[in-house]
């Protein structure tokens, strides 16, 4: 990672980082004990953050390269474990942090994420055939998404209340 501090307030960062998640076997596959190759990742990321008496923003845009995607399925009415053989996803977020009075916080977040699989093939569960999932979304990835809360908190005798919405 490497950082530049251009104010007290204000300061841009960029990062490389591989990381990796281990192999292992498939217990409940039919053979039993087919093993699954180690997962490996590549995140770029470059970002700003500023912090106020107000508030935070935090502006961040990234790309993942993943490696043998380690994919969870049901199978035959069993878990499986099985390898995508690459994919990627480009994102950008924003947060904020905002107390506009002392004893109330707002919270915001939004973000946009292209997730999608550049080199797998399923077995279609009808008809037993290999399938290209080739540009296809990852599960559970949301192209958009986006968060808001706002915290209140009321001293109360040595503690305090806090109300809090999402």
């Amino acid at each position: 990672t490497l950082d530049y501090q251009w104010t007290d307030s204000f300061m841009t960062y960029a990062t490389a980082a591989k990381g990796f998640k281990s192999g292992g076997f498939d217990i409940t596959a039919s053979p039993p004990l087919v093993a699954f190759k180690p997962e490996s990742i590549w995140d770029y990321e470059i970002g700003a953050k500023l912090r106020t008496s107000w508030g935070t923003v935090d502006l961040a845009a990234f790309h993942y390269d993943y490696t043998d995607l380690q994919l969870a399925q049901i199978v035959d009415g069993l878990p499986a474990t099985s390898n995508a053989g690459s994919s990627d996803g480009d994102g950008v977020e924003l947060a904020f942090v905002i107390q506009p009075i002392s004893p109330l916080t707002v919270t915001a977040a939004l973000a946009y994420l292209d997730a999608r699989f550049n080199d797998v093939t399923e077995n279609d569960t009808l008809t037993g055939q290999p399938v290209s999932l080739e540009g296809n979304r990852l599960p559970g990835s949301s192209k958009y998404s986006s968060n808001l809360t706002a915290q209140y908190e009321i001293p109360i005798g040595q503690g305090e209340l806090s109300l809090y919405g999402e």
